[in-house]
């Protein structure tokens, strides 16, 4: 069942988000290598800005006019506007980080997940609007939750 936008961003945004980029940002870093504590929490601390970048692109969106979330263009355009850039950012910024020792090719795994599942919503952005298994990011989001992530196991 397909909800309203801004139910979806606000109820998802609010608990956490995490996602993809350009370039080598799909490869883990060669950055000096951090624990996994350390990776997850600096990680976390990527996801969690993003978060807030999407809620408030989200807002300013919906304040301009409130009506548009009420369609179904409105609500890929929201996507569109304040849901994918930060993800960019955000897979960007995690490329960056040095990756554990021996977690290198789950971290590339994860980061390249991300990338495919960016590149989809920004081809298709009514995809993320799919709470079941059709969103891009439901499977890198998995996967960030598998390995430990909080913040970056829910992209949108």
């Amino acid at each position: 069942m397909r909800k309203p936008i801004h139910i979806v961003l606000i109820a998802s945004l609010t608990v956490a988000a995490a996602a993809a980029g350009c370039g080598d940002s799909g490869s883990a870093s060669s950055a000096t290598p951090l624990t996994k504590a350390q990776f997850i929490k600096q990680g976390d601390a990527i996801c969690a800005k993003a978060d807030k970048e999407q809620i408030n692109a989200y807002l300013d969106f919906a304040k301009d006019d409130p009506k548009r979330l009420e369609t179904k263009s409105g609500e890929q355009e929201v996507v569109t506007v304040a849901g994918l850039p930060p993800v960019q950012t955000m897979i960007d910024e995690l490329g960056e980080l040095g990756v554990p020792k021996g977690d290198q090719a789950q971290v590339e795994a994860l980061l390249k997940g991300m990338e495919k599942a960016l590149e989809e919503a920004e081809a298709e952005p009514g995809k993320v609007l799919e709470l079941s298994a059709g969103s891009p990011f439901g499977k890198p989001d998995r996967m960030a939750r598998e390995y430990g992530f909080e913040d970056c196991g829910d992209t949108l």
